[in-house]
């Protein structure tokens, strides 16, 4: 195909993606990736892919969209960084790519000779060390600052996260400031579905409508799942028919979840689904009496406003980066760690006293404001920024 002077070739990194192991990440860039396919006809697209990663780009049909086949398992992870810094630097260059994008913090240590483009999810291991093995922190502290120094422009997925790399990295790293953007998560609002529909997602976990509380999270331990439990355990001693579901890729906290499902006797009120398609979230966000998320510490939260949109109540933990993409539009519990305080909350929700539903108008504005196709523009423009 013969490409026009203002046509790119752009490569994006995807050797870091493992299907169903790394949570909202992976909705991030398969969002994006259906914003950019449906909007962009003109520039060509390299999408780097690995053994057992390829499968879950089939949606990518674009013809100016090309699959790079990379001769790894991602799954181990020390060949993913040695082939990261040692094959892939080649191969971008031998496909002459105006702009490599990279989604997360994992990077070639050596600068490229083209415009690269990071994107940083959050700094929770700065903030929460005690969450990440001694080796996990090793690569994080040799990545993070790498990806910050050796690319042209840094993408931020919220502005809290915009200000903490700034916070921690500002001093070290000259006119950091001046090449972070902040740009929200793409959220693909096609699915939105009408609580009527769904029934038979229902029927699979025996719930019925408006009768469960819902969390989609992974299991770790920022996640403060264990404090919802706990208030659960609460709510359930005077609620006998209702139930909690959580959903999510698991994570280190499953055992001691499930031995606290055993000690308050709960595995007929509790239901962890595991991963599940979107359909069937989807279905489980129209039909909760409301949707929780307890977590301490965010990046973005991508559930607490994919579930607004369904005018359920939210209830969301008062940390400000949640303030920030509700739109101060949800219920918000400020002793975060405190059960007692979820099981007030959650308590006035099923007693009815809570009256939750946001406006037609602030629906509108956050299916604007976090639309994949809006999303995908911006990030467009990032990519342009090569030119100058």
């Amino acid at each position: 195909m013969k490409l026009s002077k203002q046509s790119m070739k752009i490569g994006i990194d995807l050797l870091w993606l493992r299907p169903k192991k790394v949570g909202g990440t992976e909705t991030y860039i398969k969002n994006l990736l259906k914003g950019l396919q449906a909007i962009d006809k003109e520039d060509e697209y390299y999408l780097f892919v690995c053994q057992n990663n390829k499968d879950s780009f089939d949606f990518v049909n674009s013809v100016n969209f090309h699959k790079v086949f990379c001769k790894i398992n991602n799954n181990n992870k020390l060949f993913r960084i040695i082939y990261t810094n040692l094959v892939l630097p080649w191969k971008i260059k031998k496909l002459h790519l105006d702009v490599v994008f990279f989604p997360t913090y994992m990077r070639p240590i050596a600068k490229l000779q083209i415009y690269s483009i990071s994107n940083v999810h959050d700094l929770q291991y700065l903030h929460y060390p005690k969450n990440f093995s001694l080796v996990r922190r090793l690569v994080f502290n040799i990545f993070y600052p790498i990806s910050l120094k050796k690319s042209d422009k840094i993408i931020a997925i919220s502005n809290f996260i915009k200000q903490d790399i700034i916070r921690f990295f500002g001093k070290r790293i000259s006119n950091l400031g001046s090449k972070i953007d902040a740009i929200y998560v793409p959220i693909d609002f096609r699915g939105i579905q009408d609580s009527k529909l769904g029934k038979s997602i229902l029927n699979k976990w025996g719930l019925r409508e408006k009768e469960f509380i819902y969390t989609a999270s992974s299991m770790f331990p920022h996640k403060n799942l264990i404090t919802i439990f706990k208030a659960f355990n609460l709510l359930k001693n005077d609620f006998k028919g209702i139930k909690l579901v959580i959903s999510g890729i698991g994570g280190p906290l499953l055992g001691e979840l499930l031995g606290i499902i055993s000690d308050f006797n709960l595995k007929e009120e509790v239901i962890i689904t595991g991963f599940i398609l979107d359909y069937e979230r989807d279905a489980l966000y129209a039909n909760c009496l409301c949707f929780v998320f307890p977590s301490i510490f965010e990046g973005f939260g991508m559930p607490a406003i994919e579930a607004m949109l369904y005018k359920v109540p939210v209830i969301v933990s008062d940390i400000s980066v949640m303030r920030e993409v509700t739109m101060n539009k949800a219920i918000y519990v400020s002793r975060y760690m405190d059960p007692e305080e979820w099981f007030n909350m959650l308590l006035e929700v099923v007693l009815g006293k809570v009256e939750y539903s946001i406006s037609e108008f602030d629906r509108n504005l956050l299916l604007q404001k976090y639309n994949l196709y809006n999303i995908a523009k911006l990030y467009m423009n990032e990519f342009k920024n090569f030119r100058n």
